[in-house]
């Protein structure tokens, strides 16, 4: 949803904030037995409802009676906007042709104290290319890179979108380079060469953090330091003064943007946190970013999969734990059960068609 369909932009006469990076502050979720509401506090007209019963979603009228919400919530972030290609894992992969990406998140991670309020922003999404993965019942159904003509240019739309969005892009690729996951890697590698304006960065993500050696990271955060340093973070006062403005993304990527992508998401953010607390004198906040973290990868892995994020031990407490990995075989046994019996695929398939259903609703 676009700002000016929620009119609750609101940016100080002084500030210098980009059009992709506006601070909001005034909106509220309300709570009901029938619907959830989000609007602006300073135009209680202007906002939208959503239905409990069935996800309808309506915009605000001056004739909507709300009553007495069960529950009210502040809503703090920096406003944008996202093109998705909707469905779940398998049954929607790489971009369209208009460069728009499968699973394509936008995660914001806000820092609100008395003085200042500051945020870091990364994005996550399937890599750009045309290719599907053949659903069946194996573990890791193969791989299939579509040989088309405009692949090329569904590559440069999808990073040029994304420049023109955010500004300097960060491609940080998390797959293997083996098999499948190598093949397409590679042809991601070749598609990035033609783009000198974007850097590329593979990282071998289960090469180099393979046996729970997630401190391995550091060897990435090394390489890319200086880029994080440059893009920076966002930073206001109390008087609606922009201090600090974030120039550019991270976007990354491993197979499913998951679990390896929200690892690597929630380090990087921890280190950005780090410089931002230096900037406004606060020590850090370790164990509540954890939390946070770990919440939005099993939101996201809800979603996308049907099932709770595996590795959350590791964005919790830095390293795998016992519970941690039943809890990840748990849930990787669901998902082999979710591709359901003798080819019929009964959850997963059901899932995404109703995610097509309602966003075609929407679009309508």
């Amino acid at each position: 949803m676009e700002e000016k369909e929620i009119g609750v932009e609101e940016e100080s006469p002084t500030s210098s904030a980009t059009p992709n990076f506006r601070l909001i502050d005034k909106m509220e979720l309300l709570e009901f037995k029938d619907k959830y509401v989000i609007r602006a506090v300073n135009s209680p007209n202007q906002g939208f409802s959503a239905s409990r019963l069935d996800g309808h979603i309506q915009p605000l009228t001056s004739n909507v009676v709300l009553g007495t919400p069960g529950k009210t919530t502040k809503i703090c972030g920096v406003v944008g906007t996202i093109q998705l290609v909707s469905g779940t894992r398998m049954w929607r992969r790489g971009a369209n042709l208009q460069g728009d990406a499968a699973n394509f998140i936008e995660t914001e991670q806000l820092l609100e104290s008395k003085n200042f309020k500051s945020s870091f922003l990364q994005v996550r999404g399937s890599i750009p290319l045309l290719w599907e993965q053949i659903v069946d019942l194996s573990y890791k159904p193969r791989l299939n890179i579509i040989n088309h003509q405009d692949t090329s240019h569904v590559v440069e739309r999808h990073f040029h979108d994304l420049s023109q969005r955010y500004g300097e892009i960060l491609a940080l690729d998390l797959t293997d380079e083996y098999g499948d996951e190598g093949k397409l890697s590679n042809a991601f590698a070749a598609e990035m060469e033609k783009l000198p304006s974007v850097r590329y960065i593979p990282f071998r993500f289960h090469t180099i953090c393979g046996k729970s050696n997630f401190d391995n990271l550091h060897l990435l955060y090394d390489e890319i330091s200086d880029e994080i340093g440059k893009q920076g973070y966002f930073l206001v006062d109390s008087e609606g003064h922009v201090l600090e403005e974030q120039r550019g993304v991270i976007r990354s990527n491993c197979i499913d943007c998951l679990d390896r992508t929200n690892v690597t998401q929630s380090y990087l953010a921890r280190k950005s946190l780090d410089l931002q607390l230096q900037r406004v004198g606060i020590f850090t906040l370790e164990d509540t970013i954890s939390i946070l973290w770990v919440e939005q990868g099993d939101e996201l892995s809800l979603e996308y999969t049907g099932t709770h994020a595996l590795k959350r031990d590791l964005v919790r407490y830095g390293k795998q734990t016992f519970g941690g990995l039943i809890t990840d075989v748990s849930s990787s046994g669901f998902s082999i059960v979710d591709w359901g019996l003798d080819n019929d695929v009964i959850f997963t398939k059901p899932r995404s068609q109703g995610i097509d259903n309602v966003l075609h609703d929407l679009s309508e």
